[in-house]
């Protein structure tokens, strides 16, 4: 890195990289970033998802829990997440992957409400066998020691705890 200038002046740093040259005047009110050789690679646009595509992926992934399911929940389960990638918030914040990184979706957020479809409305009407966030993180990544089991202890919001209780509230999940 390169200073320049003196105490009366504003100073210049430059950072030099391999392929690129960097320059910030902290005084300065626009950054330039010029790049030599190879083009910046541009930003793809195409943010179309598939969801078609995504959704086994998903079904795939829960399914892992299966056999931690109660006995009557073991032939609705996948039923259930069929209906619940149906909820219109969920639908619009599952297929939307974030910074996570190996995944193709939200598994956060699959995460959140297999915690809440673990404690509905207590333990004993949940559809888990018995909650223990370190065996089904376990289950679905492989490894406790994993990011997903942090946000095997939080639910998801307010309005798809809502949604979901409806779910299995209905005549389908009875």
């Amino acid at each position: 890195m390169i200073e320049e200038g003196n105490e009366n002046s504003p100073k210049i740093i430059q950072n030099f990289y391999i392929g690129s040259v960097g320059q910030l005047n902290p005084m300065a009110q626009t950054i330039v970033n010029n790049y030599y050789g190879d083009k910046q690679k541009e930003k793809s646009s195409n943010t179309e998802i598939n969801k078609d595509d995504i959704r086994p992926q998903i079904i795939d992934y829960v399914s892992k829990t299966l056999l931690m399911t109660k006995d009557e929940w073991r032939n609705k389960y996948v039923d259930l997440w069929k209906d619940i990638l149906e909820i219109e918030e969920v639908d619009a914040k599952i297929y939307n992957k974030g910074r996570q990184v190996g995944t193709v979706f939200n598994r956060e957020m699959a995460a959140n409400i297999i915690h809440f479809l673990g404690n509905y409305q207590g333990k004993k009407k949940g559809v888990f066998k018995a909650w223990d966030a370190k065996k089904i993180s376990i289950q679905l990544e492989g490894t406790w020691e994993c990011s997903t089991r942090n946000h095997l202890g939080v639910s998801p919001s307010t309005s798809i705890q809502n949604a979901i209780s409806k779910l299995i509230a209905s005549p389908k999940y009875k």
